[in-house]
């Protein structure tokens, strides 16, 4: 009998879930500064891997972002590929600031499943490099500095469901900021059409973008660099830093 895509995905979550009783790969994650880092002194590019990329990977769908087949499959075969100049992030468990027992309980089930995804030996950053507030004495206004220093005089395309976005005061140091739109929820529905539109961009030297787009955003940053572009999957970075500045 012939297996649809659907029996396929569903036989890998199975599996996913199954190899929750055994232990994977220990996860080698570098740390937040050092991958922020490796973003300014390399231009690399970067995916982010959080629980909703996780879950899209072994099937399943989050609020926001309907199950892609397609989708989930780029997101494995991206995470199994980390280059010097494309890194992958993921979520740097040993420093991360759980606060209730629930979401500790949460967080151990996705580290043991992201110990089955990774590929063994490979180098991994940290995803939480645009969430601060995740990780103990991070958040800081020099942290959010580091980060204006990415984009400074540079030329930006921030691509993300409203324009305010691209208005934001976190990107007043870059030279030229320029907004393409992609859907808030099933982004991945119109990717063919983002992928163009983001892409014309491509022939501008040193253009940088800067993309939020849920689980959409680090195959959109895969691509983008493979078209020689620097590329980054911010997620919530600029709420991250509204909420800094609330506490202040």
């Amino acid at each position: 009998m012939r297996t649809t895509p659907l029996d396929r995905f569903r036989n890998y979550r199975t599996r996913a879930l199954a190899a929750l009783r055994i232990p994977g790969a220990p996860l080698d994650v570098a740390g937040e500064t050092e991958t922020l880092r490796a973003i300014r002194e390399r231009c690399a590019s970067i995916a982010r891997y959080g629980d909703g990329e996780l879950e899209i990977m072994i099937g399943g769908a989050i609020s926001f972002q309907e199950q892609a087949p397609e989708l989930a499959c780029r997101l494995r075969r991206i995470l199994r590929e980390p280059r010097p100049n494309f890194l992958i992030g993921i979520p740097n468990f040993d420093a991360l600031q759980i606060k209730t027992e629930d979401r500790k309980g949460s967080w151990q089930r996705y580290r043991r499943m992201f110990s089955h995804l990774v590929r063994r030996g490979a180098e991994y950053h940290s995803a939480f490099v645009s969430r601060p507030a995740s990780i103990v004495g991070l958040e800081s206004a020099e942290y959010f500095a580091a980060w204006q220093t990415v984009w400074a005089g540079r030329e930006i395309v921030v691509v993300h469901h409203t324009t305010a976005t691209a208005e934001h005061p976190m990107f007043r140091t870059a030279g030229r900021v320029n907004f393409e739109f992609c859907p808030a929820k099933n982004a991945f529905r119109e990717y063919a059409s983002v992928l163009e539109r983001t892409a014309a961009h491509c022939s501008r030297p040193d253009v940088l973008f800067l993309i939020a787009a849920g689980p959409t955003a680090g195959v959109l940053a895969w691509d983008l660099a493979e078209r020689g572009a620097q590329a980054l999957d911010i997620g919530h970075l600029t709420a991250a830093y509204d909420e800094f500045l609330r506490k202040r």
